[in-house]
């Protein structure tokens, strides 16, 4: 957005998206970046509501650097440690969701949580292995502090989008996020985990 002109003043609010939904909707906020789970398509569903999808976040599997870069099959992978977020959270389903398919029973993670910084810093110190989407990790796989498994089938990927109410696509902040959102997503390079 800076590179696009004066970087509006802008105040981030992280929190479900359910809780964004009502907020979006009551005026309390301009806009809701998220991925665009079933969750959050649902809470979106609103007829003063505008959604718009940008790019796909496609879910790969790390680990701490100095693993095997060996194509690993699901079997395998059950047997590691993990660290995952709770279950209501996409990239669990998604990951049990490819263990199911390949025959195999989900592990119980050794560490449980939803905060992304902590769980990559757990996977850094060595603790298990975690499934991540690609634009968070991206860096780290770059500089070697992680490495990316192959696995047999791909974890899947889920749109990412951007939330807004009618009537608010005029204003600058709005117009400026959707172009660097448009930008952003035509120019990232993707890591390709699977085949």
């Amino acid at each position: 957005m800076k590179a696009q002109g004066e970087l509006p003043k802008v105040q981030f609010i992280e929190a479900r998206v359910v809780t964004l939904a009502e907020m979006l909707i009551h005026g309390d906020i301009d806009a809701i970046l998220a991925l665009l789970t079933p969750e959050a398509v649902e809470v979106l569903n609103d007829p003063n509501v505008v959604v718009e999808r940008f790019c796909e976040e496609r879910l790969v599997v790390v680990a701490p650097r100095g693993e095997k870069k060996l194509r690993a099959t699901w079997r395998m992978l059950a047997e590691r440690p993990w660290i995952l977020p709770p279950s209501p959270y996409s990239a669990r389903i998604l990951l049990q969701r490819a263990m199911l398919q390949a025959g195999v029973l989900p592990p119980d993670p050794f560490f449980e949580t939803h905060n992304v910084p902590s769980t990559l810093a757990m996977v850094r110190q060595g603790l298990g292995f975690t499934a991540a989407f690609e634009s968070t990790v991206r860096g780290a796989l770059a500089q070697g502090d992680l490495t990316l498994i192959k696995t047999e089938t791909e974890l899947g990927s889920i749109p990412l989008g951007i939330a807004y109410r009618k009537g608010a696509a005029e204003l600058g902040a709005i117009q400026s996020l959707r172009h660097a959102l448009e930008s952003v997503s035509s120019a990232s390079p993707a890591v390709r985990a699977g085949r």
